[in-house]
Formats: C-alpha cells, structure tokens, sequence
C-alpha cells in the first residue's frame, strides 16, 4: 500500500523529538565559508578513524547531506540539521555512535566555520585599510 505525503517527515520528526541530543546540535551556522574539499578531507580522515576502516559509502552520505545544507544555504533556505544527518548515520554507525561523530563533527566545522569568517573579516579590514592608505598617501603627493 502506498504511503501518504508526508509519512517520512512526520517519522522523522517523531524521531527527533524521541532522541536526546548533545546542546552542540542546536548551534547554528553557516557552512558557506568552508569548502567542500575541507568537509570531504574532515569526514574521510575523521569517519576512518572513528570506524577503523574507510566505508565510502557512509563517507558519501554524510558529504551529500553536508553538500546540500550548504547549497541550501546559499540559497537562503534551512538546509539539513546535525540532527538529521546523525539520524540517517544510526544504521549505519548505531546510535550512539552516530550522535558521538555528529556531534564532534558539528562542532569542530562550526570552529571552522568562526575562523574563516574572523579570518576573511581581517583581511577585508587590512585591505580596506591598505585601500585608504595608498588613497591618502596619493592625494597627499
């Protein structure tokens, strides 16, 4: 028998609110400033370590899921929460491991994700002000 719209989103919610989550999955941030290729490198060399072993395709889940919450981002929707991420890994990891990993994950890219920002906003400083200088530096010529 087919299911209903919205069976899924119900489930999932239900199980959200049925899991107990670390207060890291409530942080929010922006994905946008970290790249692909530095969540790919973090997920592979951390997911190996956590597992023992590569699993490619557990590797895949988590960078489309992290993929599309950044491009949902940049386009101005919500995107994918940890919470749901840490869900889909249950499977795959057990629960509480996927929590653990998530949660670890979730955190070390929203340091990631500060510090790039902090970053970009000296340089703009720097620039702006190297900017002024040359300009003031000109004008007094």
């Amino acid at each position: 028998m087919p299911s209903k719209p919205g069976n899924g989103d119900e489930s999932r919610n239900r199980d959200i609110k049925a899991t107990i989550f670390a207060p890291t999955f409530d942080n929010k941030f922006s994905l946008v400033p970290i790249s692909i290729e530095a969540m790919t490198l973090y997920v592979t060399t951390t997911l190996n370590a956590f597992l023992g072993f590569e699993d490619d395709i557990v590797i895949g889940l988590i960078i489309n899921n992290l993929t599309k919450c950044r491009n949902d981002h940049v386009r101005g929707l919500e995107g994918i929460d940890p919470k749901s991420i840490a869900l889909d890994l249950e499977g795959f990891l057990g629960k509480e491991e996927a929590l653990s990993f998530v949660g670890v994950m979730w955190e070390e890219f929203r340091k990631m994700s500060a510090s790039i920002s902090a970053s970009n906003a000296v340089k703009e400083v720097v620039a702006k002000y190297k900017k002024d200088k040359t300009a003031s530096t000109i004008a007094g010529e």
